[in-house]
């Protein structure tokens, strides 16, 4: 394979009217640090058909075990960089910003800067793309940042925010002409099973989800519905919009979007000064497994490739992933399992 390419910390920008998606908050169709992969994406020369071709693959239900966050492209080659317990990356984010490259950095808000959580939790709960090192400052795009200040930010570079970098990613992807294909048929063909074994997974959550779920329950399958779920349905459907398979698109754009409300629903209990009510979100977990098994019967229908029958079986299939998550995000195994 030849060489790569790589944004350049110079001239990688997050532009809402550029981005795939994005109305009324950076979390439409893609999620915080989607978007700085698309802001790569696009650096590295990447048109809108090519970025959704990176980010628009088959759909997967298999998801990393250590709960890590799902970035999959196509073609390029992420690479993570993980502290050791206690330990940092630090190194490794210099190292790589010295030679002009940005870094997404997901780090310990006990330790960040303005963080809500900062000197309380130990939680990788937000990500930002660093750009550079330099005059004491940690300069980085953040999609929380305001726009009118082109979404940058900074915070001093001392031992508490070197101490919070603990996760990072690179990202290498082939030149655009190098890039993803169009066999977008294959990526369909490939989908079947997985929509229809995600679109299980979310009714067994549903007919289990209990009347007060816990915080950390709530708070993994608000980040499983807004990172695992909407963002490949988002990109693959719109793949199809462009390929004029309009009643693919529909469908899975649809469930996309119940998956942004799921995450919002969950996301803004968890700011409720009362309890949050969290088992009102039930009706929403059924209606985004129903809207993904119809994703998953249109999209066979199209391509004369029946997706297998609703399983019987419960969350088995979704619970390692779920209390993955809580633990890489919070530090925080899941309890209530029944």
């Amino acid at each position: 394979m030849e060489a790569g390419a790589r944004a350049s910390s110079r001239t990688v920008a997050v532009d809402r009217n550029r981005a795939l998606g994005w109305q009324d908050a950076s979390i439409d169709g893609l999620n915080c640090y989607l978007r700085y992969v698309e802001a790569m994406l696009f650096d590295c020369g990447y048109s809108e058909a090519g970025v959704l071709a990176q980010l628009g693959g088959p759909i997967t239900n298999d998801f990393p075990a250590d709960g890590r966050p799902l970035v999959r492209l196509a073609s390029g080659r992420p690479q993570w960089l993980l502290a050791e317990p206690g330990g940092s990356v630090w190194g490794d984010i210099h190292g790589t910003l010295a030679v002009g490259e940005p870094v997404i950095v997901w780090p310990d808000a006990f330790d960040w800067p303005r963080d809500e959580y900062e000197s309380q939790r130990h939680v990788h709960h937000h990500s930002v793309l660093a750009l550079r090192a330099r005059k004491g400052l940690l300069e980085m795009l953040d999609v929380d940042a305001p726009e009118r200040d082109s979404f940058f930010a900074s915070v001093p570079i001392n031992t508490r925010v070197t101490r919070a970098c603990t996760r990072a990613l690179r990202l290498e992807v082939p030149p655009p002409h190098k890039g993803a294909g169009n066999d977008l048929g294959g990526a369909l063909a490939r989908s079947i099973d997985p929509l229809a074994g995600l679109a299980d997974d979310t009714l067994a959550l549903a007919a289990w989800w209990p009347a007060a779920p816990s915080r950390s329950m709530a708070r993994a399958v608000d980040l499983w519905a807004l990172s695992d779920v909407q963002p490949q349905l988002y990109a693959l459907s719109r793949r199809c919009e462009r390929a004029g398979l309009h009643r693919i698109a529909r469908a899975g754009l649809a469930a996309a979007a119940q998956a942004k409300k799921v995450s919002l629903l969950l996301f803004g209990m968890q700011r409720s000064p009362r309890a949050p009510a969290y088992g009102l979100c039930k009706p929403d977990l059924r209606r985004l497994g129903t809207l993904i098994r119809d994703a998953a019967v249109v999209a066979g229908a199209e391509i004369g490739r029946h997706p297998p029958g609703p399983g019987k079986g419960g969350i088995e299939h979704v619970w390692p992933r779920l209390n993955a998550i809580s633990i890489w995000h919070e530090f925080v195994p899941l309890q209530e399992r029944e």
